[in-house]
């Protein structure tokens, strides 16, 4: 079998994998064309630059097909008809929140079309306004009325901002488009995701906007572009001035894949890609995402998911913030009186957000002994004036995914049995801890039986720190990466630590 027939193979049965020169491809794309969007009173997701062109508006021979409108596209549901008329300012950001840029939803100035039919919003770029020369190209066959049968089967590809992730690819199919104009993909998605591109794997250029998945299916959702560029154009066709038409696209280097019409496995249950809206100052938010799993013996009683005291419902001292005033609570997106438990009315999951308006000092037993937490998401939460974290996940032992991104710990003195007894947990992504304060990190991994590695590289340990049994009954543990200035405060519970995995091949990297 030659390299072509290789590389056709690897396409059939595994969409996912890609040539190097179509992933390079991508992350430029990445950089230049992809966008995260916030805006106040409105939503947060993902949004893309890319040219139009007037070859089906009702004038379109008006125009020569060389000259393209500089467009901005992403959902209605993110920026709609009240963010326009109120000209509030959009917020977007390239190259992963390395660079902020303001744009302006002033109509008087621009061309604008929103649509709640299509989902979708079509921003027209002024001259100057956004610093890149970089703007996808829609595929020229979309142009063509009823050409959707041509990419249906086909493979496709979403460049997203999820929340709380930098810019990242998903690979899957379109599996089909309904008369209304929508398209069904398996592209995988998360939160945030949002009026991401969908792009045809064989030449790199735009074919629809996805915009969320469907509640019980295994598929996601978009539109297919034709519809709304015509509209868009059947709108302004009187009145059209190309600002930017002599700027360079990104000159894609087409790569022919010859991706077949294999059948493919459905993937899945795929995450809600709905945004979050009426998130005022949505960048310095203060807050905590809460995912609970109810079992049907603990339907219509009360769960406690923060401190879990079934004696009193009032809150222990030592989580005074956690007070009425501080706090607002939002369960499945109503807001509610605040409480640290709830009754749910029969089993299943919910989604639980506590806003904070003051900062936090301690937060030890947190979240202790809360059963019913699959989830927890801090990336959001300000910890820096936070001086203790012990038993802040104390015997979570269902807890499965836990996002510390952000977790600000340069402060932190205490992290003892912080983690103790998350024995579900797999992975903990430490690796933007600050340890240089923290004197007491006794058991704080104990009998996290599931963790495979642990990184403490970014930070020299504290001179006075008690590490004992930090490891303890952690026998699954397959790496550990350390800073070399703290070799010798670890050195005796990595030895402990060797006695006892399952794996004798123990990676230790010093760096």
């Amino acid at each position: 079998m030659d390299k072509k027939e290789i590389l056709e193979k690897c396409f059939e049965d595994y969409p996912s994998i890609v040539t190097i020169e179509k992933t390079k491809i991508i992350l430029n794309q990445l950089e230049n064309s992809i966008c995260k969007i916030y805006i106040n009173e409105g939503g947060h997701g993902t949004g893309f630059l890319c040219y139009i062109e007037n070859k089906i508006g009702k004038d379109k021979n008006k125009y020569k097909s060389k000259e393209k409108m500089p467009v901005l596209i992403t959902n209605n549901h993110i920026i709609g008809e009240k963010q326009i008329i109120e000209n509030q300012i959009l917020k977007v950001s390239f190259n992963n929140d390395k660079i902020w840029e303001d744009l302006s939803l002033d109509r008087k100035k621009k061309k604008i079309y929103t649509s709640k039919k299509y989902d979708i919003t079509i921003i027209e770029i002024k001259k100057k306004e956004i610093n890149t020369n970089s703007f996808l190209e829609i595929d020229d066959r979309l142009y063509e009325e009823g050409s959707e049968n041509i990419f249906r089967q086909k493979g496709a590809y979403i460049i997203q901002y999820p929340n709380d992730y930098p810019a990242s690819v998903s690979y899957g199919i379109i599996k089909n488009f309904s008369e209304s104009y929508k398209l069904t993909h398996y592209c995988h998605t998360k939160d945030g995701s949002s009026g991401s591109p969908i792009l045809n794997l064989e030449n790199n250029k735009v074919i629809g906007v996805h915009y969320g998945s469907k509640e019980k299916g295994n598929y996601n959702n978009g539109f297919f572009l034709y519809a709304p560029i015509k509209e868009f154009f059947n709108n302004y066709s009187d009145d059209i001035d190309f600002d930017l038409n002599k700027n360079p696209s990104i000159n894609f280097t087409k790569i022919n894949n010859n991706f077949k019409n294999s059948t493919y496995e459905e993937s899945p249950k795929l995450s809600q890609s709905l945004v979050t809206k009426n998130v005022n100052n949505i960048i310095n938010k203060n807050e905590i995402k809460i995912t609970l799993e109810i079992k049907s013996n603990e339907a219509k009683k009360e769960v406690y998911f923060l401190c879990n005291n079934k004696e009193s419902k009032k809150l222990p001292s030592y989580l005074c913030e956690l007070n009425p005033e501080n706090t607002e609570l939002f369960i499945e997106g109503g807001k509610r009186e605040y409480q640290n438990y709830f009754i749910p009315p029969k089993k299943g999951i919910y989604e639980i957000i506590l806003k904070f308006k003051n900062h936090f000092k301690k937060c030890c037993y947190m979240f202790s002994s809360c059963k019913q937490i699959t989830k927890i998401d801090l990336s959001n939460f300000k910890t820096k004036e936070v001086t203790d974290m012990s038993y802040m996940f104390y015997f979570c032992s269902n807890l499965k995914e836990v996002n510390l991104s952000n977790l600000n710990t340069e402060n932190v003195t205490n992290m003892s049995n912080m983690f103790s007894n998350c024995s579900k947990l797999s992975l903990i992504d430490t690796s933007s801890f600050n340890i240089k304060n923290v004197n007491n990190m006794k058991q704080m991994f104990l009998n996290c039986r599931n963790l495979t590695n642990i990184d403490f590289s970014t930070s020299i340990a504290c001179y006075n720190l008690d590490n004992t049994q930090i490891f303890e009954g952690c026998w699954n543990f397959e790496k550990i990466k350390l800073n070399i200035n703290s070799k010798e405060k670890f050195k005796e519970e990595i030895k402990k630590l060797k006695e006892q995995v399952i794996k004798k091949d123990l990676n230790i990297e010093y760096v």
